[in-house]
């Protein structure tokens, strides 16, 4: 039996890193709250090859002595707690100590440091966690730590890690959480010797122009409320600006990005009924103030959670929050007359006016219910992926219609069958797009007129990444500087003047994929069909419907769109009768 011992502090320093150092966004995260907590006013950030090879921050903060240098690299070093009750009261970043160590024990590191007092500055130099030189510089005032070969000696995570241009979208989407906490600081991101961001101190909203897009003020609500406990501010999108995900929800807790799926939950629910009209996920940049007492930050290694004491009051006061910004009336509950007739408060509906602007976007609607009555689940059934596919001698075209701008109806011999006309389009031009990349393929048409299109920073790095493979689709896109691309040839499948909507929405889309488990390949089909592909609501030929049919019936998985949606509807003769009770 083998006898207890104590981990060696080498081994315990990696176990360490491994759980706080995941990739090298994490290193950049660690790093800024360190600046941040030293009070400094500009915050540099540089990285070369997505931040493998290095990660450098610079800061004007108030820098250390020698001895607390030394001391900086060791576990659990802290200057934020000196108790455990001060878990309680904390106002800072970083309190646990664990993180330059962690960072040091799998990585090169030299460091450069001064105080206010001190006429020298300190070098320190590590390999691996173990100090190797220390000496006396000339420095300024403030720190700068560069981290580099992350996971030299740890082979097998840094085997893990993605290309160079996947760790960099995660070092700026880092980048921007700081960013938004804090537009009161000056911040700067640089990559490979490129300029990405320098950002001046601003305001919220002229920090979210930088970042984002200099026309969002025109889709935003200002967010403003506070009680006994909570204080919010920030800004939501109107109702009908929305997103396909989550990645544009930015919430702050004490100026510390979280996640929190109460909150989330609370801010669609303030929306109500008005998401309905979009069917999306809303946009919004939420900073939340409370005091440290009422939520624990320490639940997760990265603080990435916070874990709060009253939680439903929490809901209730962001709910509270969201239906404040957007002007939504309270209506007095639904009661009955002496006629039996239900009737509410006939207060006005409050119009939406989005920040700096005199456009009002739309007025809430309740929908009006429908008098269809609806079909039972087992009166409609998708037929079996072993049926032999019909083709287009069993469609009459003749005997097609489109519904709605949605849906085709086709009688067919035994019945009739439903296609959603998105779905099916999806299907076809997945498969299709799967071949042209797997063979190299390039049907495409050249445009008449270039389009310039203006990307933010993480979609640039996306379109980098992705360029070969939209190549071989058929379009033809060159990159100019950090946030410009100009396409000058499309696939044939895009219709002409929707080229720059399409690719924002390939991007958009190619995004949303990249947790899940997808080559490269099979994540583009899927973004190419789902944004290339006829839309609800887009009206269509008999000649077109019939080839879309024809086309569908022709793939090796016509029943199902990329994404397992259904494509068709199959209502044979007996189910009719039986809804007729025939």
């Amino acid at each position: 039996m083998n006898s207890i011992k104590r981990l060696p502090d080498k081994v315990s320093n990696k176990i360490a890193a491994g759980e706080v150092i995941e990739r090298p966004a994490s290193v950049v995260k660690e790093l800024v709250e360190n600046s941040i907590d030293a009070d400094s006013k500009t915050i540099d950030i540089r990285i070369n090859e997505g931040g493998k090879e290095l990660i450098q921050v610079i800061d004007d903060g108030f820098g250390m002595t020698m001895q607390d240098a030394e001391i900086a690299l060791k576990r659990f070093s802290t200057s934020k707690i000196f108790s455990f009750e001060d878990l309680e009261h904390l106002a800072t970043f970083g309190f646990r100590g664990e993180a330059l160590s962690s960072i040091a024990s799998v990585s090169l590191l030299e460091l450069k440091t001064k105080t206010k007092s001190e006429e020298e500055g300190t070098y320190l130099r590590s390999e691996g966690g173990e100090n190797c030189n220390i000496k006396k510089i000339p420095w300024n005032r403030g720190t700068s730590i560069s981290i580099k070969n992350i996971f030299f000696n740890t082979p097998v995570r840094r085997k893990f890690q993605k290309n160079a241009l996947s760790e960099a979208r995660r070092i700026y989407r880092m980048f921007r959480y700081f960013a938004l906490a804090y537009p009161e600081l000056s911040f700067q991101l640089s990559h490979d010797n490129r300029r990405i961001w320098k950002l001046a101190p601003a305001g919220l909203l002229e920090r979210m122009g930088d970042l984002f897009d200099s026309g969002i003020n025109q889709h935003l609500l200002e967010l403003s409320h506070s009680d006994e406990h909570f204080s919010v501010s920030g800004f939501i999108s109107v109702p009908e600006w929305t997103r396909s995900t989550r990645n544009d929800q930015y919430l702050f807790l004490n100026k510390r990005y979280i996640k929190n799926k109460i909150i989330e939950h609370a801010v669609v629910q303030g929306y109500g009924q008005s998401l309905s009209h979009s069917g999306g996920f809303p946009f919004y940049v939420i900073m939340l103030e409370t005091s440290p007492d009422r939520f624990d930050i320490n639940i997760h290694p990265t603080k990435l959670e916070a874990k709060f004491q009253d939680e439903r009051g929490l809901h209730h006061f962001i709910s509270t929050a969201v239906k404040k910004a957007l002007g939504v009336p309270k209506f007095e509950p639904a009661r009955i007359d002496n006629g039996g007739s239900v009737f509410r408060s006939k207060s006005p509906v409050q119009e939406i006016h989005p920040v700096n602007s005199e456009v009002i976007p739309f007025k809430y609607e309740k929908p009006e219910n429908s008098s269809v009555p609806e079909l039972k689940q087992n009166q409609i059934t998708a037929p079996d992926e072993n049926d032999k596919p019909m083709g287009k001698n069993q469609i009459d075209p003749e005997k097609i219609w489109q519904v709605h701008k949605g849906y085709i109806f086709s009688q067919v011999k035994n019945g009739l069958i439903i296609i959603d006309q998105h779905t099916a389009h999806e299907r076809i031009l997945y498969e299709k797009a799967l071949r042209m990349l797997n063979k190299g393929e390039k049907p495409s048409q050249q445009l008449l007129f270039p389009q310039t299109i203006t990307l933010d920073k993480e979609d640039i790095i996306i379109l980098s990444e992705i360029l070969p493979h939209l190549e071989k689709l058929g379009f033809d896109i060159r990159i100019f500087g950090i946030d410009t691309a100009v396409i000058e040839a499309v696939p044939l499948e895009i219709r002409i003047g929707r080229e720059i909507e399409i690719l924002k929405n390939i991007l958009e889309e190619y995004r949303k994929d990249e947790y899940k488990d997808l080559d490269v390949h099979d994540r583009l089909a899927r973004s190419f069909a789902c944004r290339s592909a006829i839309m609800k609501g887009d009206k269509l030929s008999k000649e077109e419907m019939f080839n879309l049919i024809d086309d569908l019936f022709a793939t090796e998985f016509p029943y199902y769109c990329p994404h397992g949606r259904p494509t068709i509807i199959d209502m044979s003769l007996n189910d009719l009768n039986s809804r007729f009770l025939r």
